[in-house]
C-alpha cells in the first residue's frame, strides 16, 4: 500500500512537470512520463528510488542490445510486442544493466563519488531500481548527478524530488545539482511523500491515470504468459 502511495504520488509529480515544460523537452516519448528520482539520507548512507515509464526502461533495453525496439514502442501504444516475462529477468539481472545504471548516476561528497550499489528488481519496467550510497561522512550537502537516458535522447530528464518543495530537473546540460540534506525532516518517510509541486494538485488525476494504465496493462501482458 506505501509503495502504492509513493508511485501514485511521483506519478502526480510527473504530469505536473510535463504541464510545466515544453512538450518537446518533457517527453522523450510521445505519452511518456518525466523520470522520477526519489531522495533521502540517513546518516552517511543516501537512497535514490529511480522509476521511469515502461518505453523508457524498455528503451534502456534497447541501447544496450537486451531487448527489441518492438518492446519499447509497445509501452507507447505501437504494436503489441511487449517483452515477455523472460526478457525483463534476462534484462533485470544482466551485467550490461548494472554497470549503465551506476554509470549514470552519482552522489558526490566533497569531491568524491560515494560507494554506490543498486537493487535492480526482476519487474524493473514497471518497478524501478533503488541505490544506496555509503559517503565517507554524515550526509548534510551532497551533488547528485543523474545522466539516465540522456545517452538516448538528449531531451530525456529526470526530476528529483525528496518528499519537500525541493526540487530539481536532471538534463544533458545540467544533469548535476547540490541537494541539501539537512532540509528534509527525520521524521518524513518515502511512504508518506506529500508533493507540492507548484501547487497544482488538480493534475494529479491525469497521472494517476497514466501509472495505473501502465501497471494495468503490464499486469494483464504478464498474467496472460
Amino acid at each position: 500500500m506505501g509503495s502504492m502511495m509513493l508511485w501514485g504520488a511521483v506519478a502526480i509529480a510527473s504530469f505536473t512537470v510535463a504541464l510545466l515544460l515544453p512538450a518537446s523537452a518533457a517527453f522523450a516519448h510521445a505519452g511518456g512520463t518525466v523520470p522520477q528520482a526519489r531522495l533521502s539520507a540517513d546518516g552517511p548512507r543516501v537512497l535514490v528510488e529511480w522509476w521511469a515509464a515502461g518505453d523508457d526502461v524498455s528503451d534502456i533495453g534497447v541501447g544496450l542490445d537486451l531487448l527489441p525496439e518492438e518492446a519499447s514502442l509497445a509501452f507507447q501504444g505501437v504494436g503489441d510486442a511487449y517483452p515477455t516475462a523472460e526478457q525483463e529477468r534476462r534484462f533485470a539481472r544482466s551485467a550490461e544493466l548494472r554497470a549503465y545504471l551506476l554509470d549514470n548516476v552519482q552522489v558526490i561528497q566533497d569531491g568524491e563519488p560515494c560507494d554506490a550499489t543498486v537493487f535492480v528488481p526482476d519487474e524493473v519496467i514497471v518497478a524501478g531500481v533503488r541505490y544506496e550510497f555509503i559517503c565517507p561522512q554524515q550526509v548534510e550537502q551532497v551533488s547528485v548527478r543523474i545522466t539516465l537516458l540522456h545517452d538516448r535522447d538528449e531531451q530525456y530528464r529526470t526530476y528529483s524530488i525528496d518528499g519537500t518543495i525541493w526540487s530539481e530537473i536532471h538534463t544533458v546540460h545540467h544533469p548535476e545539482h547540490v541537494w541539501d540534506a539537512t532540509l528534509v525532516p527525520a521524521t518524513k518517510e518515502a511512504d508518506g511523500l506529500p508533493l507540492l509541486v507548484a501547487g497544482i494538485g488538480l493534475v494529479g488525476v491525469g497521472g494517476g491515470v497514466v501509472l495505473w494504465w501502465t501497471r494495468a496493462t503490464v499486469g494483464n501482458r504478464s498474467g496472460g504468459q
